[in-house]
């Protein structure tokens, strides 16, 4: 680069003192070389100027009288100048070094036709703009024609800008509002205000990026999404819909937007922050909502936070394998044990509420109670489970529950273990027409299931002492059972498949039930049903 740079040097002083030896040209401060006199020629060329009476008189007295006189004198001398064996010597080398870049290839086609034009390279900037003008000169009268429009609508322009700006607080205030909401690393601006307001345009969004480690520092879009997690992914991709979803809010027609699984890989704190955005355009009026998902908590959330009425607004599909083939009413909204406690008398819900009643003594201090080893087992078999009846559980509720005192149970007198095998039986023969959304069917074929993997295992283990399992017993058993002779690797995927799919503890907490409400009953059925063939 330095090496073209002392070509190009040397070859503009050469050619400066040529120019000082020249009768029509000079390299003073204000310099007349090659390329002013080639413009004269070329605006005289009708010789109009000559036919006027008009001459031009040249230094040393020199009279051109006729545009193709001029013509001679200046390509006489421009020959001479750039003829120069030195000059030319030198411009050979600069054309050989421009050749070498291929994008400079065509400026070398040019200056290979007008080697002065070298000379103007020294002064880049004034080069540049010497260029541009001579595009701008032959679009003169469209450019005065532009500019006399836009002086004429200047005011109605800077009016509609005004107003714009105006608006520019409701785009600034979503970019706030998701800074303050979302837990993410990295802060969001808007760069292009009034583009997004008066051309529809996307938001241009900038970033920057912080941790607790450091301070903030701006960062490209791209760069950033390959270093937040899929969490916050999400979360700036939620920003852009909502930027999408402004710009449609001023649009007379109302819209209808479709969330379909929007809270997936948030953690708790950004999904409460999308369920306050949903909840905004649940209470405008341009906006209709159609919310999907597979996540029960997400489901309770946004009904309970957006009031919404479950005979109208809230549903649960049930579906078979070719998709979903009816929608039902909403359940499960509100509190769950609040819901089944006032049904109790209720086979499946008694059955239902065991778990719940053994995490009450539980966390009552009292697991070494008799009350909850009553309880114990009837959820998973120990000695004496098949003598325990429903009374006996009933009478923990009453013992524990004024509420129940006057309560009637009609299947008192009947084993717990009996009964729990009866439901689950009972519910298998429904077939298709079994209620997909109800948790009474699904925890009462969960609990028979585990009951019945219990049962095989253990009848097939050899001296097996119950006692030296000290907490989940299903999964004890299954561990001493693949240990055991008679282990059978049939049995084996049966009863791994009920340790996937039954908990081992239904907690009390509502949230817990979720992978239930989530599973479909029919595989808990035929997961009762294939329990039942083992030992067959």
């Amino acid at each position: 680069m330095r090496k073209n740079q002392e070509y190009l040097d040397q070859y503009i002083d050469l050619y400066t003192g040529l120019l000082r030896q020249s009768t029509v040209f000079n390299s003073s401060e204000k310099s007349f070389g090659t390329y002013q006199a080639d413009q004269i020629v070329k605006s005289i060329a009708d010789n109009s100027f000559f036919e006027a009476g008009h001459r031009i008189e040249l230094a040393g007295n020199k009279v051109v009288g006729s545009s193709e006189d001029l013509q001679e004198i200046v390509a006489e001398e421009i020959n001479r100048i750039v003829g120069d064996p030195e000059l030319k010597k030198i411009f050979d080398k600069v054309d050989k070094a421009i050749g070498a870049n291929v994008e400079l290839r065509s400026f070398k086609t040019l200056i290979e036709k007008e080697n002065p034009l070298l000379v103007e390279l020294r002064d880049y900037e004034k080069f540049r703009k010497d260029v541009w003008l001579g595009y701008l000169i032959e679009l003169k009268s469209d450019l005065q024609e532009i500019c006399e429009f836009y002086e004429a609508q200047k005011d109605g322009l800077k009016k509609i800008f005004d107003e714009a700006k105006k608006e520019v607080s409701i785009w600034q205030e979503l970019v706030t509002t998701f800074n303050s909401r979302f837990y993410v690393p990295f802060e969001v601006s808007l760069s292009n205000q009034e583009d997004v307001i008066l051309k529809e345009d996307g938001a241009n969004l900038e970033f920057a990026y912080s941790d607790r480690k450091q301070e903030s520092v701006s960062c490209e879009r791209n760069a950033l999404l390959n270093t937040i997690s899929k969490g916050e992914q999400r979360a700036f991709y939620i920003l852009q819909v909502l930027f999408e979803i402004e710009s449609r809010r001023s649009k007379a027609a109302s819209c209808l937007i479709v969330f379909d699984d929007i809270a997936d890989s948030f953690d708790y704190k950004n999904k409460y922050a999308i369920i306050e955005y949903i909840k905004d355009l649940h209470e405008s009026s341009d906006f209709n909502i159609l919310i999907l998902t597979h996540n029960f908590d997400f489901y309770r959330t946004v009904a309970s936070r957006l009031y919404l009425s479950r005979r109208h607004a809230v549903l649960m599909g049930a579906k078979d394998d070719d998709g979903i083939v009816q929608l039902l009413r909403g359940q499960y909204v509100n509190d769950a044990f609040e819901h089944l406690s006032g049904r109790i008398s209720e086979e499946k819900v008694f059955v239902t509420l065991i778990p719940f009643l053994r995490n009450l003594v539980q966390y009552s201090g009292q697991e070494d109670s008799d009350d909850f080893l009553t309880l114990t087992k009837c959820l998973h078999l120990k000695d004496g489970s098949g003598a325990i009846l429903a009374e006996d559980v009933v009478q923990i509720w009453r013992n524990r529950f004024g509420r129940y005192q006057t309560e009637k149970f009609e299947f008192g007198q009947e084993p717990v273990i009996d009964m729990i095998f009866r439901l689950a039986d009972a519910i298998v023969l429904e077939g298709d027409a079994v209620d997909e959304i109800v948790l009474e069917n699904k925890v009462t074929l969960a609990i028979a299931v585990r009951l019945k993997a219990e049962d095989f295992m253990i009848a097939s283990i050899e001296d097996l002492d119950l006692d030296q399992i000290a907490s989940v017993q299903t999964a004890g058993l299954l561990k001493q059972y693949k240990d055991c002779p008679a282990y059978d690797p049939e049995a084996g995927k049966i009863l791994n498949k009920v340790s996937l799919m039954t908990p081992e503890n239904i907690h009390l907490n509502a949230f817990m039930y979720e992978p239930l409400i989530d599973m479909s009953v029919r595989h808990l059925t035929d997961l009762y049903d294939e329990a039942k063939t083992l030992g067959a």
